[in-house]
């Protein structure tokens, strides 16, 4: 869920991100983009604004959530698969969790 609202991004089988409004069970925006498969896990920034993924090669993707275009993409220098991701609160950095 997003810190500003009550969006849940989803990703379909085809790596089709989804924004959705559990409220009403509805599509939000139809995609922001897609995310290479397997994705492992999804993390909105503070402002709402761009949502990070990282995918089972340790990929991580930063796109921005409203417009759509080609994401920054990051390779995980470590061997290590990471499991998490999570925005700091200035929405400038991004802790990552690993299994080194």
């Amino acid at each position: 869920m997003t810190a500003k609202s009550a969006e849940v991004a989803t990703v379909e089988l085809n790596g089709a991100v989804v924004v959705w409004d559990p409220g009403s069970g509805t599509l939000a925006k139809l995609s922001v983009g897609t995310v290479p498969m397997p994705m492992q896990v999804l993390a909105w920034s503070p402002a709402a604004d761009r949502l990070a993924s990282v995918d089972l090669r340790g990929i991580l993707q930063i796109r921005d959530a409203f417009a759509p275009g080609e994401p920054t993409t990051l390779p995980y220098p470590k061997s290590s698969r990471l499991g998490g991701l999570s925005y700091h609160p200035d929405g400038r950095r991004l802790a990552l969790l690993s299994n080194d």
